[in-house]
């Protein structure tokens, strides 16, 4: 896989930030299904990395998150999802690199959705997010669309700032380090994995 330039990534997405929404076509069935083979979300703390500008929060919200903290390394991506949840006081954002990032509290659930072949190392991440988890909390990569599919639209394009995704197998031992495997899913529709913390 390629190295992906943290500073490319950042250019990649500030550039694009305004117009993304009108860019990014997400399915929303499938957005749905993903949610819920998250679990309960009442009352839960979310972690949304990568979160761009926002696209996922209301589904959170709407499954009754108690509070979602959006991260990105993009300044301009977090100004439009900031702009979207100025009056929603269960929200708040961040902006930094998740990788390196040292979280002031814990979350049950953290969600990385159609951002982790933009992380330069995909390990130090899931480390990193490990220990932003409460006990037994849960992480999930989500990707809205089939491999083919996503693996396909960052060729033209985004080949600079994206690696390709893990197989089937890499992506198991990816989390199987840290992370109990409960859901594997990687279809056509999408591809969700979600571990519970060790």
């Amino acid at each position: 896989m390629d190295i992906v330039s943290k500073e490319q990534v950042i250019e990649f997405f500030d550039v694009r930030a305004e117009k993304w929404d009108d860019f990014a076509k997400n399915d929303e069935s499938v957005t749905h299904d993903i949610i819920g083979n998250l679990g309960q979300l009442e009352g839960k703390k979310v972690l949304d990395i990568g979160c761009g500008t926002g696209y996922m929060i209301p589904y959170y919200l709407e499954a009754g998150a108690k509070k979602v903290t959006g991260v990105d390394i993009s300044a301009e991506m977090l100004g439009k999802a900031g702009q979207k949840f100025k009056d929603h006081s269960k929200v708040d954002f961040v902006n930094g690199d998740a990788e390196q990032l040292k979280f002031d509290e814990k979350y049950d659930i953290c969600v990385i959705y159609n951002a982790f072949p933009h992380f330069p190392s995909p390990e130090a991440l899931l480390h990193n997010l490990w220990a932003a988890l409460t006990d037994n909390g849960s992480i999930c990569i989500a990707h809205g669309a089939s491999r083919a599919v996503i693996d396909g639209c960052h060729a033209h394009g985004a080949c600079h700032v994206s690696r390709g995704l893990p197989s089937d197998q890499e992506f198991h031992e990816l989390l199987e380090k840290e992370f109990d495997i409960k859901t594997f899913i990687s279809d056509e529709r999408m591809i969700e994995l979600i571990g519970i913390k060790k």
